[in-house]
């Protein structure tokens, strides 16, 4: 009972099999290796798991030996198997022809209530033979040395078969590109087992053995008694890096038997955008990147210290492992009204304890891992405190350093109070790394140590806060998303300000005043700092709250935090399944809240929502990220842009000095609001060629006549079938010229300079891009586009390729990241491309961006030969557009440069967890203001 209680709660993302340590007289269907009866690994879901437990609780137990080493090595020569029937198989278990995947993961349970005996096996000596060095990828070979706490003096035990097993790499021709963790460093197909004692104890203990173990002063006996073959079964699980447990009656089995199952889950990633610290590398400069573990759902945020050729040095910190104690810990929350202690007694409202529960909820949430399923309690457990981090990139604050005026005008309450002064008297103020996470809280952390020095968790949450500690949790998002932190004047005083919202995690969005870090000492201290939080209780309109808010003085002297309504306003976020606080419209809308107080000042619908879905669907709208623009270089703000899911892009006139009830759409047709553009597919916009736009728009000046160039690509990346690379829309990067007009003149496709990928080549050790150079001649093109698909030898494929991360105006460049999804399990989701293009016209640099053969100098010896291109009988060499990503699916990334200003540093924090370092030519670069996309 225990076997099925334990594996009923595994999905269908597993392939589950059994093998028998004898066969009986009767049969399983299965198939045959090396004389026993396996039942090979299948898919775990549907009939396929009906069939799994018939057969597990069908099976005949015969009354026979316990050759254990023989059956293991049955099962070793199993995974050996190359057959499209075999576990390395796409679909194993079938005949179907299918793709092998070179990243499966391969597990055995050993289950015995015996001590082994039977026949030697053929693997010798396995843990004690000479030095093995095994291949990896990019040059990671692995040296297997016999050291403690693996190696014995005996030949033919269990742990050598485990070992075997281990150490070989059983599945050759397959690139090795199996994910490794803390745990288990082998990158190539092997066997790890997790062995399980019924009733059985060793001559060893393995809680206070294997310090002893591990330093060589205690050994592994001979196993030639009962003890010390149960000795060897632990054994078995440390040579091949598994666990060993020993359970004397059922439920202790089954709660083993699901930790282990847990274990078999993990799988590390990093899908958020590393920080920097520093805009220049010098002695200080850090890079922060945050990664997250989907066994059990725990994050790691590494500081590196970067040098000054742009490597990164050894890790300096790793938060995760330096969170506070459960009782030391400074975590606040809000209660509806005000800020309140995490507290159960003198902290949290009625109804917050209700959604919790109980006190030994709330003390699991602060870190008490008393209760978790490991000390036999009945909570999840967890590796680690810190909670995935996902989409949410780190944020680095230091001391205030934005270039504010002391002077903002004719009667500005600030002038009284000069910018310059706050900044010099916090100079010294503790830099904090902030960062959202899906154990419900935003932490900040110390730059210097990694420790946390506190942690929020929002009021929207809390319906949802007490699956956190669910045995059989199933992931779900809470704080998901990357806050904006700025320094802002209210209350007759200068603030720094953080705002952020949940993206995936819920429909809100919440404040704290962060001036101070000293004043979040104290949990009553800390909740003083709380300043608001704007949910869909406020209004209905407000969806997941995807975009990044802005912080920004307006026209009228308010401090106000700007934020899109999200996505899926539509959608029940609070668990009642109730549509009480879910919009009626599916309108994309705009949100200008009062900073200090949380109190709507201005609320801006589009219009255009489920009625008006292009498919026909109904689907909801949403506003991307929206761009808060300065015309005039005055830090006050005068134009909104934004993109919508259904392609639009708007403008929103907030220029109005007295009047908010001013501040409008710039354009309207019949009181309707009418945008400026909308991104289709094709000259001739239809219900299935219209392009999402979910990134926030870059706002330049036009380089020649008046107006503004607004960049952006097309795409998204959170629906159900966004990650197919098959029979998706072709997106496209773009910019088209405002012209800031008092009445509109529309436009299409037709009227922009198209730009094309015509080849890619591998070269210098990279897939490359390049792209094409037309002039543009703006009496007759209102912008440019590229198409994201590489047209080379008539292709029509695209592969899925979209632009789901923000753009970055830099020098004269545009630079943008892409992403390719992936079919492949094995490939962490996909892949992208670093593309760099002139800004105004989108045509390919005259300079190459990219140092390819890593010599430091950028020149000819950059360009790639791309054959006669042009007919004259000689190879051409061109500059490069772009570059793919050998660390797969990359956001935007973050930049820094040597100390002289000769080189660009990029660094994109990839899907397989590693960090990317892309060295560039940074260019010329144009004086005066280049663009008034507010960074804040």
């Amino acid at each position: 009972g225990g076997v099925g209680r334990a594996f009923a709660k595994q999905g269908a993302n597993m392939r589950v099999g059994f093998a028998s340590i004898n066969k009986g007289s009767d049969t399983v269907d299965g198939v045959l290796s090396g004389g026993a009866l396996i039942d090979g690994v299948r898919s775990f879901s549907g009939s396929a798991r009906t069939d799994f437990f018939d057969k597990l609780y069908g099976y005949p137990i015969p009354t026979s030996g316990t050759p254990l080493r023989q059956a293991l090595e049955n099962v070793g020569g199993y995974f050996q198997r190359s057959d499209n029937t075999g576990p390395w198989s796409e679909t194993p278990g079938t005949s179907n022809a299918a793709s092998h995947l070179s990243c499966r993961q391969s597990y055995n349970i050993l289950m015995t209530d015996g001590y082994w005996n039977g026949g030697d096996p053929a693997v010798g000596n396995a843990d004690n033979t000479n030095g093995v060095t095994i291949s990896g990828p990019n040059n990671s070979d692995y040296l297997y040395q016999p050291v403690a706490p693996y190696q014995d003096t005996t030949s033919n035990t269990l742990a050598d078969v485990a070992m075997y097993f281990w150490k070989t790499d059983l599945r050759t021709g397959l690139s090795n590109e199996v994910p490794v963790n803390t745990l288990d460093p082998a990158f190539w197909q092997h066997l790890v087992n997790f062995t399980v004692g019924l009733g059985v104890t060793g001559a060893l203990d393995p809680v206070t053995d294997w310090v002893d173990l591990v330093a060589g002063t205690t050994s592994w006996s001979a196993p030639t008694t009962n003890a010390t073959k149960i000795d060897d079964l632990w054994h078995a699980a440390v040579n091949s890096r598994g666990e060993f447990f020993s359970a004397s009656d059922p439920d202790t089995f089954a709660n083993s038997l699901s930790g282990i199952l847990s274990d078999i889950s993990d799988r590390t990633a990093s899908a958020s955008s590393v920080a920097l610290n520093s805009g220049t590398v010098s002695g200080d400069s850090k890079l922060y990147q945050a990664k997250f573990d989907s066994g059990d759902w725990t994050s790691q945020l590494l500081a590196y210290p970067i040098n000054t050729d742009g490597s990164l040095g050894a890790q300096v910190w790793d938060a995760a492992t330096v969170i506070p104690a459960a009782a030391s810990r400074t975590i606040f929350t809000f209660d509806g009204t005000n800020g309140q202690p995490f507290s159960w007694s003198s902290g949290i409202s009625a109804a917050q304890q209700t959604f919790l529960g109980n006190e030994n909820t709330l003390n699991y949430l602060r870190g008490d891992q008393s209760l978790e399923a490991s000390n036999s309690g009945a909570f999840r457990n967890r590796s680690s405190l810190l909670g995935d981090i996902v989409h949410a990139s780190p944020t680095y604050v230091g001391p205030p350093s934005l270039r504010y005026p002391d002077n903002w005008g004719s009667g500005a309450a600030e002038n009284s109070f000069p910018y310059s002064t706050f900044k010099s008297t916090n100079t010294s103020r503790q830099p904090l790394i902030y960062a959202g996470a899906n154990d419900g809280m935003l932490h900040a952390f110390n730059v210097d140590t990694g420790v946390e020095e506190f942690a929020y968790i929002p009021n929207v949450l809390y319906t949802k806060l007490a699956d956190l500690a669910d045995i059989n949790y199933n992931h779900k998002f809470y704080v998901d998303g990357s806050p904006t932190v700025v320094d802002a004047f209210f209350n007759n005083a200068w603030h720094t300000v953080l705002v952020s919202g949940l993206r995936s995690g819920g429909q809100g969005v919440f404040a704290i005043d962060v001036t101070d870090p000293t004043a979040f000492n104290t949990e009553t201290n800390a909740a003083a700092n709380v300043l608001w939080e704007f949910t869909d209780n406020d209004d209905v309109d407000l969806g997941y709250t995807f975009g990044k808010p802005s912080i920004v003085r307006m026209q009228n002297g308010v401090w106000a935090a700007v934020f899109s309504g999200g996505y899926n306003n539509t959608f029940d976020d609070d668990g009642d399944l109730s549509s009480t606080n879910d919009s009626t419209t599916g309108d994309a809308v705009l949100f200008i809240v009062n900073l200090e107080t949380g109190a709507l000042i201005k609320k801006l619908s589009t219009e255009v929502g489920s009625a008006e879905d292009p498919t026909g669907a109904n689907r909801p709208n949403g506003l991307s990220t929206p761009s808060v623009v300065d015309l005039d270089g005055d830090s006050i703000v005068d134009a909104i842009y934004a993109g919508d899911l259904f392609g639009n892009v708007w403008k929103i006139d907030i220029s109005d000095s007295t009047n908010p009830t001013n501040w409008d759409f710039s354009y309207k047709s019949g009181g309707v609001p009418v945008p400026i553009y909308t991104a289709c597919a094709a000259t001739t916009c239809t219900s299935s060629n219209t392009q999402s736009i979910t990134t926030q728009v870059q706002v330049i000046r036009h380089p020649v006549y008046s107006g503004y160039l607004v960049l952006f690509g097309t795409g998204r990346y959170f629906e159900v079938g966004d990650n197919s690379s098959t029979g998706q829309l072709t997106q496209t990067a773009y910019a088209i010229w405002d012209k800031d007009e008092a009445s509109l003149t529309s436009f299409d496709r037709s009227d922009l300079l198209q730009q094309e990928i015509f080849k890619e080549v591998t070269n210098f050790g990279f897939d490359l891009r390049i792209t094409t150079d037309n002039a543009i001649n703006w009496s007759s093109h209102n912008g440019w586009y590229m198409d994201l698909i590489n047209t080379e030898s008539g292709n029509t494929n695209n592969y899925g390729e979209r632009q789901v991360s923000n753009m970055v105006v830099r020098n004269g460049r545009l630079v943008f990241t892409t992403l390719v999804p992936s079919d492949d399990p094995c490939d962490f989701g996909g892949t992208g491309w670093l593309m760099e293009v002139d800004v105004h016209s989108g045509a390919r640099l005259a300079f190459s961006p990219f140092d390819l053969n890593g010599d430091g100098v950028f020149d000819i010896s950059d360009l790639v030969n791309v054959g006669d291109i042009d007919g004259d009988g000689f190879d051409d060499y061109m500059v490069v557009s772009g570059k793919k990503s050998t660390v797969g699916i990359i956001p935007t990334p973050s930049i820094t440069e040597n100390i002289d200003g000769g080189s660009e540093y990029k660094y994109t924090s990839g899907s397989t967890g590693a960090i990317e370092l892309t060295v560039e030519n940074p260019g010329s670069r144009p004086s005066g203001r280049q663009s008034w996309r507010q960074l804040f």
